[in-house]
């Protein structure tokens, strides 16, 4: 098991793919970027990250306005 940080909360997993972690959490479809250790990660990649234990990732979801 691993220890993440997840937009600020400190989160146990199983997982060390980002594809599989964001599925298991159903994530996977939604809108949002991901940053891994505050790099942007495309979707396109997603299955190709390993997550180690300590990597913080932020889920940001775009907003509108002005």
């Amino acid at each position: 098991m691993i220890q993440l940080l997840v937009n600020g909360e400190l989160t146990n997993c199983k997982e060390t793919r980002l594809d599989d972690f964001l599925q298991k959490r159903n994530k996977e479809e939604a809108s949002f970027a991901v940053a891994v250790n505050e790099f942007f990660i495309p979707k396109s990649e997603y299955q190709s990250v390993e997550l180690k234990n300590g990597d913080n990732i932020e889920l940001l979801v775009p907003m509108q306005g002005g």
